[in-house]
């Protein structure tokens, strides 16, 4: 449900949780809202370690597979513990992408600009909209280049 629901750890501090649960069981004693995010930390690592492997076995398949498993020395991935990871258990030489570090450096020195925060946000809805609707992506290809569609 925490997860599900996306609801934080600390419902189960709520006095109304906890009376729900103990009409539900009032013999269950609902964990603290520490051991609960101990629980969901956990949970998630390993996630992320049967994603890895998943992955790493897959990468492995497909290189066989394309006849290119003793031809592969280097990869290059996202800098995402699950490709490092992945790489490391097949055992190849790893770089991070440099336009992906790139891009990230940007977008985290355009985030420390408060003076750009307010245009981002608009540009970013403004993009949203046209997006999401058809109507209006179209009506603005024909304002901008004349298309017809």
């Amino acid at each position: 449900m925490i997860v599900k629901d996306t609801q934080p750890c600390s419902i189960v501090d709520d006095v109304g949780f906890r009376a729900f649960v103990s009409k539900l069981d009032p013999n269950y004693v609902p964990p603290t809202r520490q051991a609960l995010k101990a629980m969901v930390e956990a949970k998630y690592a390993k996630m992320a370690k049967v994603a890895a492997v998943s992955l790493t076995s897959c990468e492995a398949s497909l290189m066989e597979e394309w006849g290119i498993a003793n031809k592969v020395t280097c990869m290059v991935t996202d800098g995402a513990p699950n490709m490092v990871a992945c790489v490391r258990a097949l055992k190849l030489r790893h770089h991070i992408c440099i336009a992906h570090t790139l891009n990230l450096m940007v977008k985290k020195a355009l985030d420390q600009q408060p003076v750009l925060a307010g245009i981002r946000a608009k540009a970013r809805k403004l993009l949203g909209f046209f997006r999401s609707s058809t109507t209006a992506k179209e009506k603005l290809a024909q304002i901008v280049w004349g298309w017809q569609t």
